[in-house]
């Protein structure tokens, strides 16, 4: 029936964008697995999401469900935001330099035009974790940024998102896709 066809549509578009992410290295930077004697054990991590909208909420409840800890920045952000936020458990701070300082991962997940100065703004606060620029950008602007993140010691991991927004069905867990989004790390 449709609807399945519908969700299996939605977790071959995570499939892809995994896959996409293990080619620019992200399996490595990835905090909730570590390898020891061959076996994946939980790694808990605290992981900023920039900023959890319509986007960025499916990945923050992603890694929420994998059971780090996540955390977004109300500071600027609109009712609606902090509705979902709220929704999923996210842990609120008030200000990007406390997410800097909290998380050893940042999630950006923006609109494209304001991905270079989210970027800047990140690197003012002092961050010096893992940088996941998961924004709809140019090669080349994903280089410069990428140049400026390795230059002030910060790891970059340049990503992508396919597919628009998640669309949770009624009675649907993001669980499902959550499960087979992490079986594709390990590829």
């Amino acid at each position: 029936d449709s609807s399945t066809s519908r969700g299996l549509g939605d977790v071959y578009k995570r499939q892809l964008f995994l896959l996409y992410l293990q080619k620019h290295r992200l399996h490595n930077a990835i905090p909730n697995f570590a390898h020891t004697s061959g076996e994946n054990t939980m790694k808990t991590q605290n992981i900023g999401i920039l900023h959890p909208g319509e986007m960025g909420i499916s990945v923050a409840a992603s890694a929420k469900n994998s059971g780090h800890s996540v955390f977004w920045v109300s500071q600027g952000r609109s009712e609606a935001t902090r509705t979902r936020a709220e929704r999923f458990d996210l842990r609120e701070l008030r200000s990007l330099s406390e997410l800097c300082e909290t998380c050893s991962m940042i999630i950006s997940v923006c609109p494209p035009k304001y991905a270079g100065e989210l970027s800047q703004q990140v690197l003012r606060a002092g961050f010096k974790g893992i940088f996941v620029d998961a924004n709809a950008i140019s090669p080349m602007r994903s280089h410069e940024i990428g140049q400026q993140m390795a230059l002030a010691g910060v790891e970059y991991v340049d990503g992508g998102i396919i597919g628009g927004p998640d669309r949770q069905p009624p009675g649907c867990t993001w669980r499902r896709s959550i499960v087979t989004m992490l079986s594709l790390i390990h590829i």
